[in-house]
């Protein structure tokens, strides 16, 4: 798995997830880089959290006041070897960062 506390990945892979949050920024999983990213409103790295796994897909934020982020991962395409190191690939995981979400818009159905 790759060290993602220097910004990405030096493989990272283009097949990311993002969530925007309340405060103007946006969470990013890295496939195949194992870490998601936050990047604040003017497109700098402002965080990082590693996860267990190499394979995090996508993110959203939910729970009381949409205060933890979700994370889904992968195992699709792991060699054996990779599924014994990384059992838990596949599993959804759920942290509490430091700022929340945004609510969700709802769109106006036309008929």
């Amino acid at each position: 798995m790759s060290d993602c506390s220097q910004g990405h990945p030096p493989d990272w892979d283009v097949r990311m997830a993002s969530q925007w949050i309340r405060r103007g920024g946006l969470w990013v999983c890295q496939f195949n880089g194992g870490c998601l990213l936050r990047y604040n409103r003017n497109g700098y790295l402002s965080d990082h959290v590693t996860m267990p796994v190499p394979r995090p897909t996508s993110c959203c934020f939910g729970g009381e006041a949409l205060g933890t982020l979700f994370i889904t991962t992968a195992r699709f395409a792991m060699t054996d070897s990779e599924l014994i190191q990384y059992p838990d690939a596949g599993d959804l995981y759920a942290i509490n960062p430091r700022v929340s979400g945004n609510s969700r818009y709802r769109f106006k159905e036309y008929r």
